[in-house]
């Protein structure tokens, strides 16, 4: 008897780890997607650019704009790299992980209310991690300075795009990718520490780090919202919703916005303690720590946040 669970145990190790790295070479695959048609898009542009193409609905003044052209192109190379990988590429297996979660779940309005205050919330206690990592930095000489990038100073149509792109396409995409596809692949093998895994890929690829303590405690909400409800749609809505708000907030003072990013966050404390209470995010898988294990060290993994590091490198200064 006892051999049996053994081995039993061993071809679930087996099929867990290559499932994991599975996932890993899957958004690997986006990743590299993603660079090769910035670079394609950008060379047509190039090339559109030199006069190669006679485009005429665009005129000089218009097209001598680049920031919308830019903005277009970034945009453009997110959605056609998810398109391509998950679409056409890995179709099966992702139409497989979001096979129980296309529906729109139980409560979906209040799970939806109740959720977005407990996304501020994460996110404002992720500020205070990345707060306190400048400090740690700062005390060993290390300084860092990714303010261009979150902070793009757009115009006219670029900005039209980039709000687009923030409210939108990136929330609907990100949720599919992370709630949908990693956590309904690893979601078998236990609640937390799909949920756990899928937060820490989300933060990762944001790749900055200022994002990425933020970017976790955000994932860590949306997962369990997505393994509560078995739907991804709360999770979807709830994205839009926070970055929605988020970029309208930027328009006002920063004071007005801290104060009401403040009363969501102590609002979305209580609902994170009444989940807690409810341990939403429980099953009846043990050990799940070495699932964990398992996942971060097979070497498809260990790539992805190889590359990740040194994207984000670029940022520090010693």
């Amino acid at each position: 008897m006892e051999e049996n669970i053994i081995g039993y145990d061993n071809d679930i190790g087996k099929l867990y780890k290559k499932e994991a790295s599975a996932c890993a070479f899957t958004l690997l695959t986006y990743i590299i997607l993603e660079i090769f048609f910035e670079y394609a898009l950008s060379a047509i542009n190039l090339l559109i650019y030199k006069g190669y193409f006679n485009i005429n609905f665009l005129s000089y003044k218009m097209y001598n704009n680049s920031d919308w052209i830019g903005v277009l192109i970034s945009t453009a190379s997110v959605v056609l790299s998810f398109l391509v990988t998950f679409c056409i590429i890995y179709r099966k297996s992702f139409a497989s992980a979001l096979k129980e979660k296309m529906r729109y779940g139980k409560g979906l309005a209040k799970t939806v209310v109740k959720g977005v205050p407990a996304l501020f919330f994460a996110v404002y206690i992720g500020n205070y991690v990345y707060m306190a990592i400048l400090i740690i930095l700062k005390y060993f000489g290390v300084s860092y300075n990714a303010n261009a990038v979150l902070n793009p100073n757009y115009k006219g149509a670029a900005n039209v795009i980039y709000w687009a792109y923030v409210c939108l396409a990136a929330p609907v995409i990100e949720e599919f990718i992370f709630r949908g596809f990693i956590l309904g692949k690893m979601k078998k093998y236990g609640n937390r520490s799909a949920i756990f895994i899928s937060a820490i890929l989300f933060a990762m690829m944001h790749g900055i780090l200022t994002q990425i303590p933020m970017a976790f405690m955000a994932g860590i909400v949306l997962g369990c919202v997505c393994v509560y409800t078995n739907s991804i749609f709360p999770s979807i809505i709830m994205h839009i919703l926070f970055n929605t708000i988020n970029m309208i907030g930027g328009t006002f003072s920063e004071n007005v916005f801290s104060k009401v990013m403040l009363c969501l966050s102590v609002i979305g404390l209580l609902v994170i303690i009444e989940a807690a209470r409810k341990r939403i995010w429980e099953d009846s898988v043990r050990e799940q720590g070495k699932y964990v294990k398992w996942f971060f060290s097979r070497i498809w993994v260990l790539l992805l946040i190889a590359f990740h590091i040194l994207i984000g490198a670029q940022y520090f200064q010693l």
